[in-house]
């Protein structure tokens, strides 16, 4: 159903904006966009990929990558850096990798 997975980030939304266009709501530490502005990417093949972790719908990894990568910001730089980082199974910068 379109829009339903907005509806459900709105009821655990900490905030909601309007970014460039895009509306954002946020929940703690994630943010959800209405859309993928940047990069050329076919949303109607997205949603057909869409990856189901716990009964909850995401972009395939490599979505994602591709769109951090169009937007280049330094949340975004960072954000590859972490990809990368668990990707080749190593601790994410700045963290141990034993957590107790």
């Amino acid at each position: 159903m379109p829009g339903h997975g907005v509806v459900q980030a709105q009821e655990l939304a900490t905030s909601t904006a309007v970014e460039e266009g895009i509306a954002v709501v946020r929940a703690g530490p994630i943010s959800f966009g209405t859309r993928w502005g940047l990069g050329g990417i076919d949303v109607n093949r997205l949603i057909d990929e869409v990856e189901v972790i716990d009964g909850l719908p995401f972009a395939p990894l490599e979505a994602v990558v591709a769109y951090k990568r169009a937007a280049g910001r330094p949340k975004d730089v960072a954000h590859l850096e972490l990809i990368r980082a668990w990707i080749a199974g190593e601790s994410p910068p700045g963290r141990r990798s034993d957590p107790l």
